[in-house]
């Protein structure tokens, strides 16, 4: 060989080096794109489940602003319930703070207390 020609091919190795990393990164980079977009996919899901759950769950709250209040008192909510768990922000699912009452309400009744509010001392 020549010098010429291995001056020619050690600045070829040199190019085709240069070049040889960006091909390896490019693949690594797709996947971690593809990854993120995975993710964010994922969460746009998550948050339209919860919005479809949400609507749902506030047309069965609704109806039970149709029930009067013998019917109301007998799951164990008031009618204050249902308009406070009808007028909470879309965002917040109604069910929860009606079961929430009735639980605290059910308790109430049988004098029990889980610790979350203050519950008055026994009487002697």
């Amino acid at each position: 060989m020549t010098a010429q020609s291995l001056e020619t091919s050690s600045t070829q190795r040199q190019i085709s080096s240069r070049f040889a990393a960006p091909r390896l990164i490019l693949p690594i980079a797709f996947g971690a794109v593809v990854q993120a977009s995975l993710v964010l996919i994922a969460m746009l899901l998550r948050f339209a489940k919860r919005v479809v759950r949400g609507v749902q769950n506030r047309r069965a709250a609704a109806v039970l602003a149709h029930l009067d209040a013998r019917m109301l008192a007998d799951i164990g909510l008031t009618r204050s319930d249902v308009r406070d768990a009808t007028t909470a922000p879309m965002w917040d699912d109604p069910t929860t703070l009606l079961r929430t009452r009735a639980l605290e309400r059910r308790l109430r009744r049988h004098r029990l207390n889980l610790g979350f509010h203050d519950a008055p001392s026994p009487k002697a």
